[in-house]
């Protein structure tokens, strides 16, 4: 499993309040983040694509293409790792990597061996979720350009600091 931060850890009390403070988790669907989303899918050529939103012990999928899944626990998940870093985490073949080798979602349904995922961050700098893609077929990563995806998270990053009352204006 992968580990989750105590909410007792004065950092991850302070990412929870940001994540609380943005009043999104288990919001409807928005097209201003749908849009994003499946622009990322369409880049990378993915099967699979997601904003995800790390709550206390959930990741929850605000946004999504090519999946039904709205949410996972976070000790199995991709993004719990991917926000811990200060750029893109690219892995060719989940199955070949010691932290996900052994995971339900690689091991079992959906079948995951490809992912790449950026981190999302409020304005105060917590991080918050991930732009990610995801498939079924291993890549070659060496030529992958992640410049789009931290392009892709800058832009739910703006979107963030809009009130969505205002958006659909």
């Amino acid at each position: 499993d992968i580990s989750v931060p105590s909410l007792a850890d004065p950092a991850e009390v302070e990412r929870q309040a940001a994540v609380d403070a943005l009043s999104i988790i288990d919001t409807p669907r928005e097209n201003r983040f749908d849009v994003i989303v499946r622009l990322a899918r369409q880049l990378y050529g993915a099967e699979s694509a997601a904003f995800t939103v790390l709550d206390r012990d959930r990741v929850w999928h605000k946004s999504r293409a090519g999946t039904d899944v709205d949410e996972a626990p976070r000790t199995v998940s991709f993004c719990s790792v991917a926000i811990k870093g200060q750029g893109s985490m690219i892995m060719g073949d989940a199955r070949a990597d010691g932290r996900f080798a052994d995971n339900p979602s690689v091991m079992g349904d959906p079948g995951v061996r490809f992912y790449a995922g950026y981190p999302v961050m409020t304005p105060s700098g917590q991080q918050v979720g991930t732009i990610c893609v995801w498939d079924t077929k291993a890549r070659e990563v060496g030529d992958l350009d992640d410049s789009k995806l931290k392009q892709l998270a800058h832009l739910i990053e703006s979107e963030l600091r809009v009130d969505p009352f205002r958006a659909e204006e």
